[in-house]
């Protein structure tokens, strides 16, 4: 998820509508509290769910310099010295395409291959250890066949397993549990192996953990309903986002991005849903795209507004327009952005491609002439 790794301009293009600064007021307020818990963001693809975990993401990272002020939301801003002090260890995942080393469809694996390579990043690896390969090590060092594993490891690395730090022995017994069909017998679950890693990370100086994960649906995709892999999914976002935060306490936030609902187990308690862009507040769509392309000049305003009062009288689709929906998105009328999102094939990135007609319009009719706006295209590769 690149646009975290830049989050003043993340933040400053980020556009927040009424409902996405209470989606974000929502779960900043439970991360203040120390509330851990889940939160299902579903929106059509190429809506902006990227964009909304990159902002939040860059909101909640322990390691970053937050630039508060590219905030554009009093709101959301005010959490700014709440929030001082909270240290989440950020495990960032999109699934799409995703798979363990070895090609197989294991979430739990996915997320401590993750995790150790954010440990490996921040040097941390000799002082946190993944349940799994410190398992896995236990078992091979008890294991008859050390001496068979200990050639295979030599094959594979050119090193002995003296040589070798943790996270590199623990891959490659892995590996060679893989290539020869041996599943190991261990005996930690989900929940262990999470609080396992949760536990020495607040030793470590961190208040929890965040789990942002971009992409589930085309995860989900690959596990249809009752499958044995679906279940195991379920399992691990329940422990993530109810059992491990609401049952045991831990500060573990899990924010999970699709395009399609939660599973049907995890929805209500499990996971807080929100909806982007869609429902009740589908005009957002409209609202962000407009942002993202243009200004108002200011001090032509009064006949913008003028432009308003005229239609508002004249034409009947603007009977249920307020003002401030006028405001947001001139010089063009709600049926304009109808049209494009009825256009877009289902697959296509819609808020994107909004954003690219939009501007394209602006170009060819509007900016070219005695304007009472004035453009502003931006990178559009958040959305």
């Amino acid at each position: 998820m690149q646009a975290i790794q830049d989050p003043e301009n993340t933040l400053k293009t980020f556009y927040f509508t009424p409902s996405i600064e209470e989606y974000f007021e929502n779960i900043l307020e439970q991360v203040v509290r120390g509330k851990g818990g889940g939160f299902w963001i579903q929106a059509e693809y190429g809506a902006g769910k990227t964009h909304f975990l990159a902002a939040l993401g860059s909101l909640l990272m322990a390691d970053s310099e937050i630039p508060w002020n590219s905030v554009r939301s009093d709101t959301v801003q005010s959490y700014a010295r709440r929030l001082t002090g909270k240290t989440l260890f950020p495990i960032i995942i999109n699934l799409k395409g995703e798979a363990d080393f070895h090609g197989k469809d294991n979430l739990l694996r996915v997320i401590e291959r993750h995790i150790e390579e954010i440990l490996d990043e921040r040097e941390l690896h000799e002082k946190v250890f993944v349940t799994t390969g410190d398992e896995l090590i236990k078992w091979y060092e008890k294991n008859k066949l050390k001496a068979q594993i200990d050639a295979y490891i030599k094959s594979k690395s050119g090193k002995s397993a003296i040589d070798l730090g943790r996270q590199v022995l623990a891959d490659l017994i892995r590996q060679y549990c893989d290539d020869e069909g041996t599943t190991p017998r261990l005996s930690a679950s989900t929940k262990t192996r999470i609080t396992y890693i949760y536990n020495q990370l607040l030793k470590q100086g961190f208040s929890g953990l965040l789990f942002i994960i971009d992409e589930y649906a085309s995860w989900e995709d690959r596990h249809p309903v009752g499958t044995p892999e679906y279940a195991m999914d379920e399992e691990v976002l329940e422990t993530l986002s109810w059992e491990l935060p609401k049952g045991r306490g831990l500060e573990i936030y899990a924010i999970v991005a699709s395009q399609k609902p939660a599973p049907a187990k995890l929805r209500g308690e499990r996971f807080d849903n929100f909806l982007l862009l869609g429902g009740k507040n589908e005009k957002d769509y409209d609202v962000i795209v407009s942002y993202r392309v243009r200004d108002l000049i200011q001090e032509r305003l009064p006949e913008i507004e003028g432009y308003y009062e005229d239609y508002f009288k004249d034409f009947k689709f603007l009977k249920n327009t307020s003002k401030e929906y006028f405001l947001s998105t001139f010089p063009f009328q709600p049926r304009f952005f109808e049209v494009i999102r009825r256009i877009t094939a289902r697959e296509l990135p819609t808020a994107r491609l909004g954003i690219s007609v939009v501007w394209d319009t602006l170009c060819d009719f509007v900016l070219n002439r005695n304007a009472l706006i004035t453009g502003k295209i931006r990178d559009i590769s958040h959305n």
